[in-house]
């Protein structure tokens, strides 16, 4: 009876574990860098997307602060908090679409082949950003990353051609500022 109930046990688990979703590490690091400080925030930033893997990643150059479902995206978020209310501030938006795109793997001709550490990088001036940083205040900065839409199909012919690529959204720690 123990030997059976220890053997029920046993199967249990392994029928538990197996219904669990696998996790996956992700296969890029997203680094934030600060640049040049000017009246108490940054005048540029760097972003780079690295390879943490042990085996080569194929990337698009991925569009800072425009949204886009073909290469993927960086988005340098800003949280503001001002010493004083004056009023409202304005935003900025911007989005990228195609049409009709090419098969993946003539898509993925294009993309740089990262190897073990090896990082796309990308450094960006505070115009280009599109930020204001004109009021006194607490100012915390950081990027998020979102990868290219790549469906299902598409992701199983680049895993049978033997191509890794982006799949995870990916986030930087917190960088924080004040301007008196």
């Amino acid at each position: 009876m123990k030997l059976s109930l220890a053997a029920s046990l046993f199967i249990l688990a392994g029928m538990a574990s197996a219904q669990k979703p696998s996790v996956t590490k992700p296969n890029l690091e997203l680094r934030l860098t600060p640049g040049k400080v000017l009246n108490g925030v940054p005048v540029e930033f760097t972003f780079e997307l690295v390879n943490v893997t042990d085996h080569d990643v194929y990337v698009p150059k991925p569009k800072v602060d425009c949204v886009s479902s073909l290469d993927g995206y960086i988005w340098l978020q800003l949280d503001f908090t001002p010493t004083r209310f004056s009023g409202y501030g304005i935003g900025f938006g911007c989005a990228e679409g195609r049409v009709g795109l090419p098969a993946i793997l003539y898509r993925a001709k294009e993309w740089h082949l990262l190897h073990p550490g090896e990082a796309v990088k990308q450094t960006l001036r505070q115009q280009e950003l599109h930020y204001d940083d004109k009021g006194a205040g607490a100012y915390e900065f950081w990027a998020e990353y979102h990868p290219p839409a790549i469906n299902s199909q598409e992701q199983d012919t680049l895993k049978e051609a033997g191509i890794d690529f982006p799949r995870e959204d990916l986030k930087t720690k917190r960088f924080a500022y004040k301007k008196r």
